[in-house]
């Protein structure tokens, strides 16, 4: 993800839904601590209840769904993607959109969760 956000910065909006596969895993600050372990940069959403997961047909882990402009789904694909398949995809779409004046380019920037943290020392530290 953060590859992809690195090659479309204005054109991608990427939001992380987590759907645990655990009870632990459904806890807000657990969901918090790994985003922070993993440096995940954009937004996650705890979705404890599976509702988004219902909402959107998921059946498996992982799956990436693309969404246009419109809030319309125009593809997903459950399992690991192939990067190169997922940019394929991502510049049709733009492509396809911005012929259509419907794609609005900014840089939609969040802050990191660990913005929000005190400074400290160590932060995660591996081996």
């Amino acid at each position: 993800m953060r590859q992809l956000r690195d090659i479309y910065p204005n054109e991608l909006v990427i939001i992380g839904v987590h759907s645990a596969k655990f009870p632990t895993e459904k806890l807000t600050e657990n969901i918090r601590e790994a985003v922070m372990r993993h440096d995940i940069r954009h937004p996650v959403v705890n979705d404890a209840d599976f509702e988004i997961w219902s909402q959107y047909g998921v059946r498996a882990w992982p799956t990436i769904v693309l969404v246009d402009p419109l809030g319309k789904v125009v593809g997903y694909q459950s399992g690991e993607i192939d990067a190169a398949e997922l940019t394929h995809a991502i510049d049709t779409m733009i492509q396809d959109f911005r012929r259509q004046n419907a794609l609005k380019p900014e840089k939609i920037a969040f802050a990191p969760e660990v913005a929000n943290e005190p400074a400290r020392t160590l932060l995660y530290p591996s081996k």
